[in-house]
């Protein structure tokens, strides 16, 4: 099936389907109801899933993937039965979501060898980085407080989504030989820096640094030029535009960062202070429940409103350490072959993971499905050759 796809032409079909996928990558953007809750674009990403049924007149699990299915199949029986206890609706909300991440996870395993695919994928991520940034300065987005979040409904989840398109347009531009990302990162960080995302921003700090770490010899030469360029970009502006909002937002931010680590009498301290503030009570209240999981659901259990803020961790909390382990397994097989100029992608999306819930963003799932691309092993092949050739 895979081949097939790769050598294939377009088609009706195949036009159609990248069509829903391209307007869903940008209308999931525009949040309507609260947050955490399916939007249109959520909606929209669905319907080549039911596509792909209708015209393969089949369900084709791919081997990698069994281990999130394994997972899955847990989870949604350890969240039945803590319904079945509670009667918290979020437990059966929690088995949908993972059904749509198993639907979204589908979606790219059939498509990623299509390089049709990957050219949708990376114009949709762009337009949608050009249309926050049109937004803000016509002054249409929202605000938190200092915290901007564009057109979404929650700062953090605007910061990650900025940061998902950033990393969707490297790794395709890795697929497809492109070159051209560092105006993009311009664009990404001014965006994510108004987010105020304390995680993002730092996820964003590492991305930059791994990405100069690694970047190719061929690039390397026009390396301070690249500093240069977004030195200057941040004078530009931060002084030349002089806001006063965006220079109260600037100062907030720093503020926020700095009190993150700041007054903690040492790291068991810090630890906790990040527990509290990552809404991860439970785990200390009841640590067992790593053991045979406590469902994601019924969060006044451990005093708290919301879910944890982390994908790891709360998957492991919620599902316990046996199914965590096959979803772990099942990131490993992904991405245990990307090439080391996309080491800046995939280490700080997962820093990011460990510090925000991410798992209800269908990027998150598609980046690492992307990551097992055949081209990320050729990609891989070709840097180590290069390597050895220079030694």
């Amino acid at each position: 099936m895979y081949e097939k796809i790769y050598l294939s032409k377009k088609n009706t079909f195949k036009t159609i389907s990248l069509a829903i996928i391209f307007l869903a990558i940008i209308i999931k953007q525009f949040y309507y109801g609260r947050s955490g809750t399916l939007q249109l674009g959520d909606f929209l990403y669905i319907l080549p899933f039911f596509m792909i049924i209708l015209a393969e007149k089949k369900i084709v699990i791919n081997s990698i993937d069994l281990n999130i299915y394994i997972f899955v199949f847990f989870a949604i029986i350890i969240n039945i039965i803590y319904y079945i206890n509670y009667l918290d609706i979020k437990f059966i909300y929690s088995c949908l979501y993972l059904v749509y991440n198993l639907a979204i996870i589908y979606i790219v395993r059939f498509y990623n060898l299509d390089l049709y695919f990957s050219k949708t994928v990376l114009l949709a991520a762009k337009m949608v980085l050009i249309a926050q940034l049109i937004i803000y300065f016509l002054g249409e987005g929202r605000y938190f407080s200092y915290r901007y979040m564009g057109t979404f409904n929650d700062p953090n989840q605007f910061g990650y989504y900025i940061f998902s398109m950033l990393s969707l347009i490297h790794v395709n531009n890795k697929f497809l030989k492109n070159k051209g990302i560092i105006i993009w990162i311009l664009i990404a960080s001014f965006l994510i820096y108004l987010s105020q995302s304390t995680s993002i921003v730092l996820g964003l700090i590492l991305f930059i640094l791994l990405y100069f770490l690694y970047l190719d010899n061929n690039d390397k030469k026009n390396k301070y030029y690249i500093i240069a360029g977004i030195a200057f970009f941040l004078i530009f502006v931060v002084f030349i535009l002089n806001r006063s909002l965006l220079y109260e937002s600037l100062i907030f931010q720093n503020n926020r960062i700095i009190n993150k680590f700041r007054n903690t009498s040492g790291v068991f301290d810090m630890l906790y202070k990040f527990a509290i503030d990552r809404s991860m009570t439970g785990i200390i209240l009841k640590p067992s429940a790593f053991l045979y999981g406590s469902g994601e659901g019924m969060f006044l259990r451990f005093n708290e409103l919301s879910e944890i803020h982390s994908t790891f961790i709360g998957f492991a909390f919620y599902y316990g350490l046996v199914p965590f382990l096959f979803f772990i397994k099942w990131i490993y097989k992904n991405i245990s072959n990307i090439s080391k100029d996309l080491y800046c992608v995939y280490i700080s999306m997962f820093f990011i993971a460990f510090t925000l819930a991410n798992h209800r963003q269908p990027t998150f799932w598609m980046l690492i499905v992307l990551a097992y691309n055949p081209l990320m092993k050729q990609l891989k092949r070709n840097s180590e050759h290069i390597t050895k050739e220079i030694v």
